[in-house]
């Protein structure tokens, strides 16, 4: 063997140690892995249902205490966020559906600061909404063609009462008419309106805003109540119906309101004079549009 071999074969062993004693490189810090279940698989439309996130990894894992606003759900409260002893972060989610069919959430935002503030999205499942009708009632439903009229002559006995019906509902008016004639009655001013009373109820909130006289959940709780007149008496608003689910669905100014009174409502979150009277300035210009 020549010389130039055996110094190759002398560097070749050296090397080796130095080789399995190099440093392997640190394993990535792994993303938070979420998941999520229903507490029904199907309900019935306006029935509560709880949407449970379980989130585990990742440093500094931040869940959102309410969801995005849409039309055909909405969130009742807070969410109830639970650290366990396992490292896992819970999160449940009241929700209640005001359409019929499979429901679509929207993928829920999971902030990691341990990660410099990245974000995740946990996919949300959907139930099954029905209607409040009994099962198989909705083909009970089914428009009928006209009954054949009744095959028993002219009714006469009917129509002699509906002469003398109107007959007397004449004579009441004429009567009345010329006792309002003889005391010169004047015709009384209109009552004022729903939009009036509304727009009246909302300056006199406006000033005990400015005076300090009421503050966070009592505000929105007077705020809805004045709402909910105002759409009771233009539109014939159910009172079982959220004041959520108005028209004010498209515009972002309400929106915000709705969930400014979540977190004062159920979540205990202050609020400063300013975000009272802006939503009070909201909501006037909301009563001038939907009045248009």
């Amino acid at each position: 063997m020549s010389g130039r071999c055996l110094r190759r074969m002398i560097l070749g062993v050296g090397l080796i140690p130095v080789v399995m004693a190099a440093p392997r490189p640190a394993l990535a810090q792994q993303a938070p892995m979420g998941g999520a279940r229903l507490s029904a698989d199907t309900v019935r439309v306006g029935e509560p249902f709880t949407l449970g996130v379980v989130v585990a990894g990742g440093d500094g894992v931040e869940l959102p205490p309410l969801l995005d606003v849409a039309e055909a759900w909405e969130q009742l409260s807070v969410a109830r966020v639970e650290s366990g002893e396992d490292g896992r972060l819970r999160a449940y989610y009241t929700l209640v559906a005001w359409e019929t069919g499979r429901l679509s959430l929207p993928d829920l935002v999971v902030a990691s600061a341990g990660r410099a503030g990245r974000e995740y999205r946990v996919e949300l499942p959907g139930p099954y909404v029905r209607s409040v009708l009994p099962v198989g009632a909705e083909d009970d439903l089914k428009l009928r063609g006209p009954r054949p009229p009744l095959d028993r002559g002219f009714p006469w006995l009917l129509a002699l009462a509906l002469l003398l019906a109107a007959l007397a509902a004449a004579w009441w008016w004429r009567r009345r008419r010329r006792a309002a004639d003889a005391a010169g009655e004047l015709e009384s001013p209109s009552a004022p309106g729903a939009g009036d009373l509304a727009r009246a109820a909302l300056v006199g909130l406006r000033a005990d805003v400015e005076l300090g006289r009421v503050g966070g959940a009592e505000f929105y709780d007077r705020l809805e109540t004045i709402l909910r007149a105002y759409l009771a008496g233009a539109h014939e608003w159910p009172p079982t119906r959220p004041v959520r689910a108005a028209s004010w669905s498209t515009w972002s100014a309400m929106r915000e309101l709705h969930r400014h009174a979540v977190l004062a409502r159920f979540g205990g979150v202050g609020a400063t004079a300013g975000r009272l009277l802006a939503d009070v300035d909201a909501s006037l210009d909301w009563l001038v549009k939907d009045a248009a």
